[in-house]
């Protein structure tokens, strides 16, 4: 592979008088901190990117301090005086961080970049407005508490409710859970305290911002979407939380935000939920989840006959509103005729899918869907999709119709609005999906069926599932092809056994001339801890996998027992696992006295269980967690809450999900070798990351061990070792 070799790092541009390097360093030392070398040298980076309006892909390791070094470059650029025009957006990869920016490390930064300037109390101004620069959050919709269901929640009725639903079947059942939610006294309580405190402004409708945690159950049912809100024919409108921050984001110069949220902006064409691309600055931090995110936003799925469903609610109400609104009956018939002929399309598709499904089990992958044998499908698709279409866009007209009646009085006017914003999106879905699974197959695209078990039908259906397989060509298109600032990507894991090539690649910025990726080295010494490769006989691969599991299970055990002895000086013991089946497995397999000091994912939240852990080892009990992929990443166990890691078996992803089979399938038609362009580098990224739970702090110290001999007899593991921190090997 070859390396994309960054510039290198030029003098950062002026700054309030000093050079970058130096002004940067007085902000710290006014504050009586020492600044890191590494972040110093960081920020250099990101100077010459904003001065050079270029896309900088950084690699900050562990204690390099990213947040810090891209934060106050933004900060002096944005308080000059000639950049009264420029706007900085944040994108973080979770609400979490994006209120750990707000909250904890924007005040810090503030706090010393005005000590640096000489300003008087500091502390005491820390409001979220900086001369000349508006600070504010931006998140989703479903975030924020819409007043109208919030304040109409105890007063709904069952014909309200009818309303949202899709049909008779869900209608009913949707109704049934409501009535349990309602009669359930701890939700009412819920209810009526909110309802007071938003009433009194003693809570800005920001669900993040409260104490007590909200069942997801009871929250769905008081937030609003897109489609389903009336906007400024709210009564609720001039006080609705969400459009409260909309308006301040407006006026707002930093912005913070997530991927999920810049991603929809993009998709519509930008603008609708941020600020316009022509004069913003990007900063992209966990970029390494950047392109996989766009993969989310991007992907779609439909259910074939349960769209009849929501059908019959057309059939229903779209009478009754063009009656009441007196537009076309001639179109009315006319979207008439297309439900009817869709719904006879349907079935028509629907027998055709069951040539395909067969024997299936979980799901179906269409693999040649331009070739013969995919005509007749391809046909029964095309009649599908022109109904959809037709139907798309006369709901389109009547909703542009229904918005435009500021004086006429339409019944239930926010409820029609919501349950027509419902089947627009049912409609889009559809067609969306269908238009997805036409375009040609050298496109990389995963297009799969899986057989749905929930639908309250007689008759069995089907999902059709839509999905991009690599986000380059979609950032190019939304992304890259529309901004004209510069656009900064940090995280801490971004190369892949060493190098940018991957991730650039799956980013698609491989051949953007715009690109300096730069890495900058941790700066914790990782020469005292030791990475530990046993001499395993076996390997979890063919004749060898079962003999490997059982040796998998000896060394925990020696793991575990070695901790338990450890009495005077208990060290927390994190082991990440591949599968849960192999999870299960070791735990069935361990001692009473042993599993007494274990704790597993699924055996309760990820939150509590991190809780018990640190409270285990406060109490110097030991305490050993089995955890998945997820406990690779964000948690973090500083000093002696994880002195081991111990990686059961190397992160390779099975090809069993049929995206995974169908881009491996896809890389051999362009071809590319699937294990060396996407296997081993993904593979090498989680392995970072999971060996990234050791060492959190300057001063921590504690060994990794990988059961896994492939690290040894495999031609790949050299190249693994030597994409991990520098630590002493014991092998």
């Amino acid at each position: 592979m070859s390396e994309l070799k960054s510039k290198p790092a030029s003098k950062p541009a002026s700054k309030l008088g000093n050079s970058g390097d130096v002004f940067y360093r007085s902000v710290f030392t006014d504050s009586g901190l020492a600044p890191r070398e590494a972040q110093l040298s960081m920020m250099a980076c990101i100077d010459q990117a904003l001065e050079n309006n270029s896309i900088a892909v950084i690699e900050g390791g562990t204690g390099v301090g990213k947040t810090f070094a891209y934060l106050l470059p933004v900060l002096t650029l944005l308080s000059q005086e000639e950049n009264l025009n420029l706007r900085v957006v944040i994108a973080t990869a979770t609400v979490t961080l994006q209120e750990q920016i707000l909250k904890k490390d924007l005040p810090e930064i503030l706090t010393m970049f005005r000590k640096s300037l000489g300003e008087k109390n500091p502390e005491n101004n820390l409001d979220n407005n900086f001369p000349n620069i508006s600070i504010e959050i931006a998140k989703g919709r479903g975030r924020y508490v819409c007043p109208q269901r919030l304040y109409g929640f105890h007063g709904s009725q069952q014909g309200d409710l009818s309303l949202y639903g899709i049909g008779e079947e869900e209608s009913e059942n949707n109704f049934k859970n409501k009535k349990n939610s309602k009669n359930n006294a701890q939700d009412s309580e819920i209810i009526d305290e909110l309802q007071e405190k938003l009433s009194l402004g003693a809570w800005s409708g920001d669900r993040d911002e409260l104490d007590q945690i909200i069942p997801q159950s009871l929250w769905s049912g008081l937030i609003a979407e897109t489609s389903t809100c009336s906007n400024r024919r709210c009564s609720y409108f001039s006080e609705c939380p969400y459009f409260k921050v909309k308006k301040n984001l407006s006026k707002a110069k930093l912005i913070i935000t997530n991927h999920d949220l810049l991603l929809s902006d993009l998709a519509l064409g930008s603008g609708v939920l941020l600020p316009e691309l022509a004069n913003t600055i990007y900063i992209i931090d966990e970029a390494h989840h950047f392109p996989q995110k766009t993969l989310g936003q991007f992907e779609s799925e439909t259910l074939l006959l349960g769209s009849k469903l929501w059908l019959r609610s057309l059939e229903t109400y779209l009478p009754k509103w063009q009656q009441e609104l007196k537009s076309s009956a001639g179109k009315l018939a006319e979207c008439q005729k297309n439900i009817e002929n869709l719904k006879i399309n349907l079935d028509l598709l629907y027998q055709e899918l069951e040539k395909f499904w067969g024997n299936s089990e979980e799901y179906f992958l269409f693999e040649n869907m331009m070739g013969d044998s995919g005509e007749d499908l391809r046909e029964k698709i095309i009649l599908v999709l022109k109904n959809s279409q037709s139907i798309g866009a006369y709901l389109s007209e009547f909703h542009g119709e229904l918005v435009q009646t500021q004086d006429k009085e339409i019944a239930d006017f926010e409820k029609v609005v919501g349950l027509l914003g419902i089947l627009i999106k049912k409609n889009y879905s559809l067609s969306r999906t269908l238009e997805m699974f036409l375009i040609p197959d050298q496109e990389p695209i995963a297009k799969w069926m899986t057989f749905n078990q929930e639908l309250s039908v007689k008759k069995q259906d089907f999902i059709l599932h839509a999905a991009w397989m690599t986000a380059s060509e979609l950032l190019k298109q939304f992304f890259w092809g529309k901004i004209k600032r510069p656009v900064i990507l940090c995280s801490a894991t971004l190369r892949t056994l060493g190098s940018f090539e991957s991730y650039l690649k799956k980013a698609g910025l491989e051949a953007d001339p715009r690109v300096s990726s730069q890495f900058f080295i941790s700066p914790f010494n990782y020469q005292e801890s030791f990475l530990n490769i046993p001499n395993m006989k076996n390997i979890p691969e063919g004749a060898e996998s079962e003999k490997y599991v059982q040796e998998v299970i000896e060394n925990i055990k020696n793991i575990i027992n070695k901790n338990i002895e450890n009495n005077k000086n208990i060290g927390g013991v994190l082991v990440l696992f591949a599968s849960q089946k192999l999870l299960q497995e070791v735990l069935n397999n361990l001692e009473d006295a042993q599993k007494k000091f274990v704790l597993y994912q699924g055996q309760e939240s990820k939150m509590a269980l991190l809780s018990k852990h640190h409270e285990n080892i406060n109490k110097n009990i030991p305490s050993i967690l089995f955890g998945l992929q997820s406990f690779s990443e964000g948690v973090d166990l500083p000093g002696k809450y994880c002195t081991h890691v111990v990686i059961v078996k190397l992160p390779f992803a099975p090809p069993t999900s049929p995206i995974e089979r169908a881009y491996q399938k896809w890389l051999v038609t362009q071809n590319k070798n699937p294990f060396r362009e996407h296997t081993l580098p993904e593979a090498s990224l989680k392995l970072t990351q999971a060996v990234g739970r050791l060492i959190r702090r300057d001063g921590d110290v504690g060994e990794v061990t990988i059961l896994d001999h492939r690290m040894m007899r495999k031609f790949y593991g050299k190249m693994l070792i030597k994409s991990l921190p520098n630590f002493k090997l014991n092998i």
